[in-house]
């Protein structure tokens, strides 16, 4: 064990536990924490949720700014480098009076010279962006082929090439394939 207040710290083998005697696997954190369905104060300690991931500037957060958790593979026992195959990270999205968050995940396709691409960020105001790194208005946005099981609603917008689809108005159900256009004259297939 090596432990350094100014540098380095690192365990050389076995595993770690945290508020643990016996860890079973290589980090384990343990402990008694608040229970309640609220998340933590957005400002503070006044709850313990279990872990914390935080990150220090002295100064204001610009906005971009990311930190996170990094997934990594190495080829060899005891190697040092390694490669990076996914990736979860906090970005701060806007500075008003606290910072404005949002989560980002990130994969790479492990071709030679691949880097990490984010594949799905969910803003500060709870839109999910899937193939898009911006979801705009849409509490949901798909850039690429989606498949839902179901879809309900008033309203719904579609582009591109629509396969099939079944739809429910005056009491009737009504499935068509092919072209399908819905106007001011009612539902009508090509």
């Amino acid at each position: 064990i090596q432990i350094h207040s100014d540098g380095v710290s690192y365990f050389n083998g076995g595993s770690v536990g945290i508020g643990r005697t016996i860890p079973s696997t290589k980090l384990v954190i343990q402990g008694v924490y608040d229970a309640s369905a609220t998340p933590s104060a957005v400002y503070g300690n006044a709850a313990n949720k279990g872990l914390e991931i935080i990150c220090e500037k002295n100064g204001a957060w610009p906005i971009g700014y990311t930190y996170g958790i990094d997934f990594g593979a190495v080829a060899s026992l005891d190697g040092t480098s390694h490669y990076k195959i996914a990736a979860i990270y906090s970005a701060v999205e806007s500075v008003p009076h606290q910072v404005a968050g949002q989560l980002k995940f990130y994969t790479t396709t492990g071709a030679s010279g691949s880097t990490l691409e984010e594949r799905m960020i969910i803003k500060a105001d709870g839109n999910v962006g899937i193939g898009t790194t911006d979801p705009g208005a849409y509490k949901l946005n798909v850039n690429g082929t989606a498949k839902l099981g179901a879809l309900t609603g008033t309203t719904a917008t579609f582009s591109g090439d629509v396969k099939a689809a079944q739809f429910y108005t005056n009491s009737d159900w009504t499935s068509r394939s092919g072209g399908i256009n819905i106007g001011n004259q009612g539902l009508t297939t090509g």
